[in-house]
């Protein structure tokens, strides 16, 4: 990577601790899908091919249960927020009586 600095914390960017902010995102959304795979659910994340107004892409994550039927789609800005979002309705079919 161009720019890193020694420590490989920190990169020259407008923004402070830019290759830390992302590998605190890839952290999450592991977190977030293991999360997903021990409910015993597959899922494929996917970017939008099309950029919205503001030039930012759109993530979709589908679910899928253990017949691999795809059961559930979740729209986000970001994949954590799709992961999240996914999980957040696992959790809510699991307390329905």
């Amino acid at each position: 990577m161009v720019g890193v600095k020694p420590n490989e914390q920190e990169v020259d960017s407008p923004h402070p601790n830019t290759l830390r902010c992302i590998l605190d995102c890839f952290e999450r959304l592991d977190q977030l899908l293991s999360e997903i795979e021990k409910h015993n659910y597959k899922w494929g994340i996917f970017c939008d091919d099309v950029s919205k107004i503001d030039g930012t892409h759109g993530y979709s994550l589908d679910l899928y249960d253990s017949n691999g039927f795809c059961c559930a789609s979740f729209d986000a800005d970001s994949p954590e927020e799709a992961a999240a979002k996914a999980l957040l309705w696992i959790l809510k079919q699991e307390v329905r009586p």
